[in-house]
């Protein structure tokens, strides 16, 4: 999958992205503003900071995933999380370096969840029956 990263995340959860076979674009100093130029046809969207417009969406081609990697998802707009084709989802803030580290895992697990066609942690789906 094509992942980008319009923040910074671990060099360690680059790689393990890049070891599932991910093409990774990493663009830190993204903002609302540019982030629509960026997007084009990444399939997953990772944000801590950057905001999430309705304009990225337009200009997405492909995108199904938008990963929060912070504390609750304000900065995605609130109708964005409602589009049919978008899973958006959260993690816990990260004070921490154990909770960056946490934090960092939690969002590989929900790229590697969303590959396989299961994602967890979603804020706009209800929840898959087992």
């Amino acid at each position: 999958m094509k992942v980008l990263l319009a923040d910074a995340l671990p060099a360690a959860a680059v790689e393990q992205l890049e070891a599932a076979g991910d093409e990774v674009t990493r663009l830190p100093d993204l903002d609302a503003d540019t982030l629509p130029d960026a997007i084009s046809d990444h399939e997953v969207l990772v944000v801590r900071s950057t905001i999430v417009t309705a304009a990225t969406l337009d200009a997405a081609n492909g995108l199904g995933l938008i990963v929060r990697a912070g504390a609750g998802t304000n900065t995605i707009d609130s109708d964005l999380a409602k589009h049919p084709s978008v899973v958006a989802t959260h993690h816990v803030g990260a004070s921490t370096a154990q909770a960056q580290d946490a934090v960092t895992a939690g969002t590989l697990e929900t790229i590697n969840a969303y590959r396989t066609g299961s994602p967890i942690n979603c804020v706009n789906l209800d929840p898959v029956p087992t």
